[in-house]
């Protein structure tokens, strides 16, 4: 059996109209329109950093910084109470069993 020519026709113009497109857009592919663009990531560059935002494990660059200083922040507040211990001047002696006035 075969098929008029005006029933072909669409079928025709469909796969013409997608073939052209298709051979577009495999010509253009992902090309930039500037070739000398220096913000392209090449191989070693991800060999280099794999995980550029994160500095440790879990915390970005960031958060490890506001880690690190809240850390200093502490134990820099914390000195005076261990010294204080050292020196024993953290409570009152309890050489005497009477109140020292």
């Amino acid at each position: 059996m075969r098929l008029s020519p005006l029933t072909c026709r669409p079928f025709l113009i469909i796969t013409l109209a997608m073939g052209l497109s298709s051979l577009l857009m495999m010509s253009t592919g992902c090309q930039s329109t500037n070739r000398h663009e220096s913000w392209q990531i090449t191989t070693r560059d991800l060999r280099r950093d794999m995980s550029p935002s994160l500095k440790t494990l879990t915390q970005t660059r960031e958060q490890h910084a506001t880690s690190k200083a809240r850390v200093t922040d502490l134990n820099l507040r914390m000195i005076h109470d261990d010294m204080d211990l050292l020196l024993l001047q953290d409570r009152p002696s309890y050489l005497t069993r009477y109140p020292v006035p």
